[in-house]
């Protein structure tokens, strides 16, 4: 009975992609933290195709811990962040992050 890749030779194979995306698409690098937040939904969701192009960029863009971001075509991202003051020495959530990107401006 045949077996299935070793985990190991499953990450050197991620890893040889995620390379080799970076190396067409350079201006990526320094967004190294979305870009993996991004391939770990894509992956969580099923998507053979979590390393393409079309799969990163996608409109609706992703959740994040911090709140929503999207990677765009010309080495932008946009974010959705929550916005926060301190009163009385304690962190107070003015505006919660958005859920999703919609409409003007968001």
């Amino acid at each position: 009975m045949a077996r299935g890749p070793k985990p190991a030779t499953e990450e050197r194979e991620g890893s040889k992609r995620l390379n080799a995306l970076l190396s067409l698409w350079p201006f990526l690098r320094p967004y190294k933290a979305l870009l993996f937040a991004a391939i770990g939904a894509l992956v969580a969701q099923g998507d053979p195709n979590a390393l393409t192009g079309a799969a990163l960029t996608q409109a609706a863009g992703f959740t994040g811990t911090s709140g929503i971001f999207r990677l765009r075509n010309d080495g932008t991202n946009e974010r959705g962040l929550a916005i926060a003051q301190i009163r009385d020495n304690q962190v107070v959530i003015v505006d919660p992050a958005p859920s999703s990107f919609g409409g003007a401006g968001l």
